[in-house]
């Protein structure tokens, strides 16, 4: 199930839970994230395990990821709901 831009749901929901996210391009196709500013881009599985070990060693920036992550999610779920109940 994907949504607006081709966005995964379930990435989608976790921003949303304020939780930082960690995934490819592909899962985060379509929607205006910055790498570091919502979310963190990792195509490999060295740039994965890089990406996870800063986060865990630096919670200052883990928790400004989260809160753009949550603000930008919030934002586009608002809209999407507003745009369905004007249909």
């Amino acid at each position: 199930m994907r949504l607006g831009g081709e966005m995964q749901v379930k990435v989608l929901e976790a921003l949303d839970a304020g939780k930082v996210v960690v995934a490819s391009s592909l899962a985060t196709e379509g929607p205006n994230l910055v790498d570091g500013e919502g979310i963190v881009i990792a195509e490999s599985d060295e740039q994965f395990r890089e990406a996870i070990l800063q986060l865990l060693r630096n919670p200052a920036r883990r928790a400004s990821i989260a809160s753009k992550a949550h603000a930008w999610a919030s934002k586009l779920l608002s809209c999407i709901i507003t745009y369905r109940m004007v249909l």
